[in-house]
């Protein structure tokens, strides 16, 4: 089961001839700031979709872009980065006293991509809140937007 999302433009004929004519790697690079461009409303959305008890989620959400080789295509990428996170003063502290001393400062803590996506799908013990889908629904028709918009400035 997948949980990617595809995106299929159909009658840009003309602007795939467009972006053949003006050498790939010009064209590569504009492919990947319209995705880009079409990225950042809908990480925006996620972002505020997301529950704002500590505000750690929202913080952690990024965009990975990835180019085809050969091709005029790739994909954007945008969730939960999978960085550690080494709390730090306060709130090491803070997970020190109610964890003890098997979380010793310094030591990795949370992922963000564990959290959202226990909070997406839930748990057995937890409901789920999907938050990336309806930052998604929400921001999608931005996103492509953003991206035909990103396309038509590259191309003058």
């Amino acid at each position: 089961m997948s949980d990617d999302v595809t995106v299929n433009i159909r009658g840009l004929e003309d602007l795939q001839r467009k972006l053949e004519e003006i050498g790939h790697n010009v064209a590569k690079r504009g492919v990947r700031q319209a995705l880009r461009a079409g990225a950042v409303p809908v990480r925006e959305a996620m972002a505020a979709a997301a529950p704002k008890d500590s505000g750690f989620l929202s913080e952690h959400i990024d965009i990975k872009t990835r180019m085809d080789k050969d091709e005029l295509a790739g994909a954007a990428f945008i969730g939960p980065n999978s960085k550690a996170v080494y709390p730090r003063g306060e709130v090491a502290r803070e997970l020190a006293r109610k964890l003890g001393n098997r979380f010793a400062r310094g030591t990795k803590q949370y992922f963000a991509w564990v959290v959202a996506r226990f909070l997406e799908f839930g748990t057995r013990k937890m409901a789920k809140k999907p938050f990336m889908t309806q930052g998604w629904e929400t921001s999608k028709q931005s996103a492509l937007d953003a991206i035909i918009q990103k396309l038509k400035d590259n191309l003058k």
